[in-house]
């Protein structure tokens, strides 16, 4: 009889706790969403570093990024080569060295489409829809949040798990961790943010941006 009053309370306990993250959870998710929605334009310094087993020495990007409410994306990279990513709706154009190499539908191109989900799951703070594709953890004395993929969800098999840190103030993320496989990661460390400053719409339709590096 003690044996099972232990076990139940073990079970009350264990239980009470499943529940309680969960409400953290909702909650955080909610409070980025929330304040992602005050964010009609975002721009930011994007440097990414790829540390993959075959080298000795990781490769190291420098770029800028760009976000504009409803589902326009900028992402470009400035060194050491140059080459941009441009995503309006479900449109999207690639550009190598300011000029237009490839176009793609996201309707039709499911690699690109994954990409172009998770950028906007990043930028645009709405991630309870990423729970279709990944299980989610939340560390919230770090305020980072895990993805796990699920298995035989998306095309994410290369991913071994992405780790979002987010800004305490604007809620907006400051690292993404990309895990692939034992011993390869990327990060991408977002600085110089600007929120809510006009953007030129043909930012996200020419390779070369005014002013761009």
């Amino acid at each position: 009889m003690l044996f099972q009053a232990r076990w139940l309370l073990a079970l009350l306990f264990f239980s009470s706790g499943i529940c309680m993250a969960a409400q953290d959870m909702d909650s955080f998710l909610t409070a980025v969403k929330e304040k992602a929605a005050s964010i009609s334009t975002m721009e930011a310094e994007i440097h990414q570093t790829r540390h993959l087993s075959i080298f000795k020495q990781p490769v190291s990007f420098k770029g800028f990024m760009a976000m504009s409410r409803p589902d326009s994306i900028r992402w470009e990279y400035y060194s050491p080569v140059w080459s941009a990513l441009l995503i309006q709706g479900s449109q999207g154009v690639k550009c190598e060295e300011g000029e237009i190499t490839g176009r793609f539908d996201l309707a039709k191109d499911p690699v690109m489409s994954a990409v172009a989900r998770q950028i906007r799951w990043w930028m645009g703070g709405d991630y309870k829809g990423a729970t279709e594709e990944f299980e989610l953890t939340l560390d919230p004395k770090n305020l980072t949040l895990e993805m796990t993929p699920l298995p035989g969800r998306g095309t994410t098999a290369s991913i071994g798990k992405i780790s979002i840190a987010f800004d305490s103030e604007t809620l907006s993320p400051t690292q993404i961790k990309i895990i692939e496989g034992d011993r390869d990661f990327t990060t991408i460390t977002f600085s110089k943010k600007i929120f809510n400053d006009p953007i030129p719409k043909d930012l996200f339709s020419s390779c070369r941006r005014p002013g761009g590096k």
